[in-house]
């Protein structure tokens, strides 16, 4: 789990945690929502730019 903090609280990025959970490889995880590797690793680290409401809902 990566914990990103800011100005007026933090933001919990646990999909590596729940992909491992799950034994979901990521490439199975980017097959399956036809989302890029670069977007589900920035997911995972926690270095989104922006927030991306429907590659959430793809997962």
């Amino acid at each position: 789990m990566v914990i990103l903090k800011i100005e007026k609280g933090e933001y919990l990025f646990k999909l590596e945690d729940i992909l491992k959970k799950k034994k979901i490889s990521i490439n199975k995880s980017m097959r399956d929502t036809n989302t890029d590797f670069k977007v589900l690793k920035r997911m995972m680290t926690g270095e989104l730019v922006r927030f991306d409401i429907f590659v959430v809902a793809r997962l």
